[in-house]
């Protein structure tokens, strides 16, 4: 084998190793992209399945506000109402003589009180 055919093979061989390396610097930086959209989008994916959740949970809630009227009025007992036709007592843990009152509800509309969460 004479010299020059080896100069030309070695060119030929760093020529091959050059166009690998330059593709390489291309193309990592685009794969390094291309995984952070791909993480990106499972991101997304799982934020719209909570979503889809969560739009399905409300659109049960919507449907027991329309169908069940015992829900709707746990909800608002829960929230302080009572009716036009109610007295809330109010029961504290006081020891004076004042320890339970009542308070009338003003005439014919719902109205909101200031009793503790959870009694009634």
């Amino acid at each position: 084998m004479s010299l020059w055919t080896l100069i030309y093979r070695t060119c030929w061989v760093l020529l091959v190793v050059m166009i690998l390396v330059g593709a390489a610097m291309v193309m990592i930086p685009r794969w390094q992209e291309m995984r952070a959209y791909q993480q990106r989008q499972i991101e997304l994916q799982r934020e719209i399945e909570t979503e889809e959740e969560m739009i399905k949970l409300l659109r049960m809630k919507q449907e027991r506000f329309q169908t069940d009227p015992e829900f709707v009025e746990r909800l608002a007992r829960d929230l302080g109402l009572v009716r036009s036709n109610e007295v809330l007592i109010r029961v504290t843990t006081e020891t004076s003589s004042t320890a339970a009152t009542s308070v009338p509800v003003p005439g014919g509309t719902r109205s909101r009180t200031s009793a503790r969460p959870g009694s009634r």
